[in-house]
């Protein structure tokens, strides 16, 4: 039995599961977890942990994490993300400086800019939280 923790790159399209099932073919051995789902559009470092390294996902789960992001401002899907149909398109009136720096003159863009957001994914065919 292999112990300790990989990082795995996972390629967009890929579940964190998929890349635990993969591991475990790879591997041969059940014990395999990860330390934080990415979505199935996310591409990055998956952190897997085997044998007696998954004593260690929770430590690992709780640690601060970066995630880097293009967004696509001014379109609605009916999935909240990139994969689902456009039901609407409108202009967004933010520059990119604007974006990148929160000192704007127009009160509104600042607002835009940088609004800091807080919520929380919801699966295709899930139910909203606190919705």
């Amino acid at each position: 039995m292999v112990h300790g923790v990989i990082n795995v790159r996972k390629e967009k399209g890929m579940t964190s599961f998929s890349v635990v099932a993969r591991c475990r073919r790879i591997f041969g051995q059940k014990k395999i977890g990860h330390t934080g789902t990415l979505d199935p559009d996310a591409e990055g470092v998956l952190v897997v942990c085997l044998g007696k390294g998954t004593k260690l996902v929770d430590m690992l789960s709780h640690g601060t994490k970066t995630y880097e992001a293009v967004l696509r401002l001014g379109c609605v899907t009916d999935t909240q993300d990139t994969s689902g149909p456009v039901l609407r398109e409108f202009e967004v009136n933010v520059s990119p400086d604007e974006a990148e720096h929160s000192e704007s003159k127009d009160a509104n863009a600042t607002e835009k800019a940088s609004h800091e957001w807080e919520y929380s994914g919801m699966e295709w065919s899930g139910n909203e939280i606190d919705g």
